[in-house]
């Protein structure tokens, strides 16, 4: 009995210290590509603290949390000049907002560390969920090395056959493109990806305990996983609420109805909120018009899920009582590639965490094809092939971190990685001299930086919040073309009407100014505040001579 007991304790202890040591390992290496570029600013710049595809999205969440740091509770959509009351409550970003408030701290460092807190209580309740999952530890470790690192073929692809080959038969693998569909670079790229993520494993681990328990209490837990969901990233709800449905009445019949109707029924207050905004609201509705997804081909995302997808079919199909044993994660994958091609805006996202089942299953299905030649063979020779095997699976996380998070050596405009300090210091400028509400015109691409930093609100610089490009075509053209048969006054009547309060010229500006009609606009500025290579300007006052002539 002391041996036994013994054994059971050694054995708990291993798996506890791999698990710590996966869990620092994970942290780090998300991280680690922040520290790596941070390392690596150049002088005169400062780095951005976005290491993302798109960058306006992360630009737009610094927005969310800047209005936190200014003491709002609820946010505006600040690259719109359409009238609007602050109208949303997201209580991640107010949270980090009010961190970097009490701390000092910029929200760049913010995020990371809240991005990094939010991968450790990942992988807790992940760990939480193998253990429901009856894992065992060679199982574990293969399913917690797919799910955290590995992606599909996109980068091996791309490497041998070409991206422009590809492109002709309409191939384009998720993982090189779909933040969603990557679980790693989901973690790398967003701080609120994390704690989305670990609320979807919460809401699945209480459903598996809530119908093998028969417990009402554990469905309200996972109800209230999905409501928090709700506020902090929609739009896996209806999936997870449906994957309860389907899992309870399958495990426990009639009852499971009951279990269904309380997770429903303390996920509900929850849902209004969001209902009431697509529905109702003026801004949420021009969001999702703008932001219309199309579904992916579906050779282009099986070859995004890549191995992982594979193995996992095989053991479905091979290994017997697989398919048995983890029925809930193959209805959690399933409906989210049906879900991914239903008819609605937002369709792309039901993708999000979709290698969390795929990456389980698949563990455990390699889990078993190398258990034999593990217990058997040289150890040694099997980790090493194991390990070279996770990294030709990891090529294609490494692909987009190259992409993304080194430098591209010629900084030729001050956007995404790097910043210059001579626009930081400007940026800076406004924030600390002016109101939130203030408008600055700054070229597209600055405009995205004026919100997340000084908090100002512009007239673009966001693919769906702003009133996009189209809106202003006719209005640039005419104000700031060469060719415009706009008079001068009628130019000048037009631009202020839209209430700018400060004009921010930088490089990008400048190079404008060169190539259109800018004249006009400037000499009716006047500097308030010059940094380096940027200004910022206000309308110069109408003298008292002028107002009389014009009276």
């Amino acid at each position: 009995m002391t041996s036994g007991a013994t054994g059971m304790t050694r054995s708990t202890g291993t798996r506890s210290l791999w698990r710590a040591l996966w869990i620092l390992f994970m942290v780090a290496v998300t991280s680690a590509p922040y520290l790596y570029a941070l390392l690596r600013t150049p002088e005169g710049y400062q780095f951005s603290w976005v290491i993302h595809p798109y960058p306006e999205d992360a630009y737009s969440y610094m927005a969310w949390a800047r209005q936190a740091v200014q003491g709002s509770w609820l946010f505006s959509v600040k690259y719109t000049l359409a009238d609007h009351a602050p109208f949303l409550f997201h209580p991640f970003f107010l949270i980090a907002g009010i961190v970097s408030k009490l701390t000092g701290f910029g929200l760049g460092p913010v995020f990371l560390v809240l991005k990094a807190v939010g991968v450790a209580v990942f992988f807790l309740l992940l760990f939480r969920l193998f253990d429901a999952l009856k894992l065992t530890h060679l199982e574990e470790v293969c399913a917690s090395a797919f799910i955290g690192l590995s992606a599909g073929v996109g980068a091996i692809l791309y490497a041998t056959v070409g991206e422009g080959l590809l492109s002709e038969v309409f191939i384009k693998p998720v993982d090189v493109w779909l933040v969603d569909s990557n679980t790693f670079w989901s973690f790398v790229i967003s701080p609120l990806h994390p704690w989305s993520l670990s609320l979807v494993v919460a809401s699945v681990l209480l459903m598996i305990r809530s119908t093998e328990r028969r417990c009402v209490k554990t469905a309200v837990g996972s109800g209230l996983c999905i409501g928090v969901l709700v506020l902090v990233h929609p739009y896996l709800a209806p999936l997870l609420l449906l994957l309860f449905g389907v899992h309870s009445l399958t495990c426990s019949g009639r009852r499971g109805v009951r279990l269904w109707f309380a997770a429903v029924a303390s996920c509900a207050p929850f849902l209004v909120y969001p209902l009431t905004l697509s529905l109702g609201h003026e801004q949420v509705i021009r969001h999702a018009a703008r932001g219309v997804m199309s579904s992916p081909d579906p050779l282009s995302l099986v070859a995004g899920m890549g191995l992982p997808l594979v193995l996992a079919i095989w053991g479905v199909a091979m290994i017997r009582g697989l398919g048995l044993r983890f029925r809930l994660l193959l209805m959690w994958a399933g409906l989210a590639l049906i879900f991914a091609y239903v008819p609605v805006w937002f369709r792309m996202k039901f993708l999000l965490g979709i290698g969390i089942p795929i990456g389980i299953v698949g563990g455990v299905a390699f889990a078993h094809v190398v258990k034999p030649f593990y217990e058997k063979a040289n150890r040694m020779v099997v980790t090493v092939a194991s390990l070279g095997l996770l990294a030709l699976l990891f090529s294609s996380n490494a692909y987009l971190l190259k992409s993304y998070a080194s430098p591209s050596g010629e900084l030729k405009h001050d956007f995404d990685l790097y910043l210059s300090r001579d626009l930081m210091s400007a940026l800076e400028y406004l924030q600390e001299s002016s109101e939130p509400d203030d408008v600055v015109f700054a070229t597209v691409r600055t405009s995205t930086l004026v919100p997340a930093i000084s908090g100002n609100r512009v007239i673009w610089g966001h693919w769906a919040q702003s009133g996009g490009l189209n809106q202003f075509g006719q209005w640039q053209t005419d104000l700031f073309s060469n060719d415009s048969t706009v008079s001068r006054e009628e130019r000048s009547r037009r631009f202020w009407e839209k209430g700018f309060k400060y004009v921010l010229i930088d490089r990008r500006m400048r190079d404008s100014i060169a190539k259109g009609d800018f004249a006009w606009l400037i000499e009716e500025l006047e500097d308030v505040f010059v940094g380096g290579d940027v200004r910022v300007a206000k309308k110069r006052p109408i003298s008292r001579a002028a107002q009389s002539a014009d009276q």
